[in-house]
This record gives C-alpha cells, structure tokens and sequence, in this order.
C-alpha cells in the first residue's frame, strides 16, 4: 500500500509539473512573442508531431504494453535489443522521408530561416526518441526515473525562457525546445540502454521486433490521419483566417483541452502499466473479464473528475486566460466550454480503447481513428472557412463526440465476447 501511494506521489508531482511548466511557458512566450511568431511557433511543434503521430507514438504504445509481458517471459534483453534496432531504423526513415518535405513546408510555408529549420529538424527527432524512453520507463513502471527524465527537459525549458524573457525571439525559443530534448535524450538514454545485454540474446530478436512492430502498425496507419486532424485545424485557419487567429486558437487550446489531457496522465500513467499486468498476455478469460471492470470503473472515475476540473475552467476562465497569456487573448474567451468538452469526450473515448486493445488486436481501431479523422480533416476546412476561428473549435467537438460513440459501441461489443466467451 505504501509503495502504491509513493508511485501516485510521484506520477501526480511530475504530471502537474508538466501542467505547470506548459502554462508558465504559454505564459512567457504568448507574451514574449507578437502574434505573428507566436502562430509561426505552433504551426511548427504541430509541423513536428507528424513523426510522433507516425512512429514515436506508435512504438511508445507497444514497448509499453510488452514490458510486462517481456518481464513475465523472461526476456527483457531480446525486448531492450530490439527496441534499439528499432530506434536506429527510425532515424534514417524520418532522415529520408520526413525531413525532405518538412524543409520546404517550413522554408516556403512558415518563413523560417535555415538555421530554426535546422534546429526544428533535430528537435523533431530527439522529442520522437524520447517518446520511446518514455514508454519504456513507463511500462517499467519505474517512475523516480520518469520523474527525473521528463523534470529535465522542464527545467531547462524554465531556466531557459527566464534568461532570454527579455530578449526573446522564435530562433531562441526553438533553440530551447532542441536544448530541453537533448538533455532528456542524454538521460532517457542511460535509463534504458546503458545496461549491456547478453550476447546470447541476438536469436530471439527478431520475434520482438516482429512482435512491436506488429502491435505499433495499426497505430502506425492511422497515425498520418490523425495528425493530418490537427495539423489541418492550424493550416486550415490560416489560410481561411490569419496567423494570428492561429495564435488565439493555440493558446485557447493549451488551457481548454490540452491542460486536462495533461492532468489525465497522472491517471493514467499510474492505472495503464496496472491494467496491463491484470490482463497479461490477453488469453485469460477470467483475467480479462476483471480488466474490463477495472478499466469501465476508471472511465466513471474520469468521467466525474473532469466534469469537475472543467467546471473550474469554464467558470473561471476570464480570470485564467488573462492570467496565463494576457488580455489580447481575451476575444474569444466564449469558446472556452467548447474546448472543455471536446477534451472530456476525447479522453473517456482514449480510455475505453484499452478494452478494445485488451486482447492486443488494435487493428479494431483502425475504423474509428481513420473514418472519424477524415471526418475532422473535411470538417476543419468547410467550418474554418465560413466561421473562422469558431468553426474550427466547433470541428473539434464533432470529433470528439463521433470518436466517442463509436468507441463506446467498440468496447460494449468487447465486454459481450468475452462474458460469452467465459460462460462457453
């Protein structure tokens, strides 16, 4: 029981760290930068996120859900070595097929200079790698470790802006981000492979590689759509608004949803690796039946906590986006309920999947997260164009809530296979 406590401890420190750290930098940066930079900066980290949509997330989901199934075979070392292998491929992948395109959309598109491309190229890849330390250490369930990976890349993010407050610009602020990946890589990467391995273990490689890459696929697929979402709701409202409505939206979006997403990793970081290890290797009816229960009594959990932090959110929200960006972010302050609401139906619909996945078949998910995504793209256009900003975060909601019945209808579908399973 204490163990337990300690680990809640120290997941909630270093998640609403994050939380903090997210919001003091929105703070700094919405107002150490105009409109115009500050936009340009967002299309940029979405720009980037299209390798963690693709790859990096994608791995981060199946190192995670194999750690405890590697541990239980005894076979963590074939697990790491494969995981390294893996690593390695994805650097010349995106250095070949990511970068090209990437270049010019930031050289022609954005109006970078080639030097904050440069620096934006290697953040790109140190931030997808350490999504795969962060996975690893998660699975672990080794979380002094997490604390300290993820506190590194916050500290310097903090120390950082502080020092150039007064003189910042966009190549300074990229070059921070680089800065703060590079430091976590370094220690994310004595966490997971310093270790050496048996030599012995090479023969049985191959089975992991084939197992990650097999369960990180379907992620993999629907990945390009589902960044394809959100990098549209900047790029569409841009062309069909301005930058500066990019700006607005942004910074809207980084307190009305992306905040409660954050405050949702402190749970479930902490209940993930626990499902996992009560639903093993996916075979057990009667294990699996428990980790449905357990998994649908975390959704009701969710569901009455962010009701409440949402709450909070829209009552005070005036008094909130004054107080971490300023009051030329004040003019569409009204959108606030819809950005609340498009992130509560999105994280109950995030945990339902977990009884989708239960029996490791993520392909299920590949309807849901491609239909429902083409949806948002269509819709990000058509509403942008004739509501601007408001259609956009209108788009957002229409999302959630297809994305919601469909995954609801998903898992009650599960639920009744297995309960038929174990009374056969």
């Amino acid at each position: 029981m204490k163990t337990k406590f300690s680990e809640v401890l120290i997941v909630s420190t270093n998640n609403l760290l994050q939380v903090f750290v997210n919001l003091w930098l929105l703070k700094f940066l919405s107002n150490g930068l105009d409109e115009s930079n500050f936009g340009k900066l967002q299309l940029v980290n979405v720009a980037c996120t299209i390798v963690n949509f693709i790859i990096y997330g994608p791995l981060n989901a199946a190192v995670q859900r194999y750690y405890s199934v590697a541990s239980e075979n005894r076979e963590y070392d074939k697990y790491i070595v494969a995981i390294k292998r893996i690593s390695v491929l994805t650097v010349y992948f995106v250095f070949l097929f990511f970068f090209p395109p990437l270049f010019f959309y930031f050289f022609i598109s954005v109006n970078l200079s080639l030097i904050e491309i440069l620096v934006s190229l290697c953040y790109l890849v140190l931030a997808g790698q350490n999504i795969v330390f962060l996975g690893i250490l998660t699975g672990g369930r080794n979380r002094v470790h997490v604390l300290v990976f993820q506190s590194a890349d916050f500290m310097v993010k903090i120390l950082m802006v502080y020092i150039f407050r007064l003189h910042l610009e966009l190549h300074n602020v990229l070059l921070i981000f680089f800065i703060g990946s590079f430091c976590s890589f370094l220690i994310g990467y004595y966490y997971c492979f310093h270790e050496p391995v048996s030599i012995s273990v090479d023969e049985g490689v191959d089975v992991w590689f084939s197992k990650l890459k097999a369960y990180a696929l379907p992620f993999a697929k629907w990945g390009l759509l589902g960044w394809g979402q959100i990098f549209s709701e900047r790029f569409f409202l841009k062309i069909n608004s301005s930058i500066e409505s990019v700006a607005h939206f942004s910074a809207l979006f980084q307190i009305g949803y992306q905040s409660i997403v954050l405050i949702d990793n402190i749970i479930t970081q902490v209940a993930t690796p626990i499902l996992y290890q009560m639903a093993g290797p996916g075979i057990s009816g009667s294990r699996l039946i428990s980790y449905c229960i357990a998994v649908l009594k975390l959704i009701l959990v969710k569901l009455i906590f962010y009701s409440l932090v949402a709450s909070l959110i829209i009552y005070n929200s005036e008094f909130i986006v004054n107080s971490l960006t300023g009051p030329i972010y004040l003019k569409y302050i009204d959108y606030m309920p819809l950005f609340a609401i498009s992130a509560i139906l999105f994280i109950i619909a995030q945990t339902a999947t977990l009884i989708v996945v239960s029996q490791l078949e993520t392909n299920l998910l590949f309807a849901p997260k491609v239909y429902t995504a083409l949806i948002a793209i269509a819709c990000n256009y058509v509403f942008s164009f004739y509501l601007g900003l408001l259609g956009t975060v209108f788009s957002g909601v229409i999302f959630s809530i297809f994305y919601f019945i469909w995954i609801a209808k998903l898992s009650m579908h599960k639920i009744y296979r297995l309960k038929s399973y174990e009374v056969n």
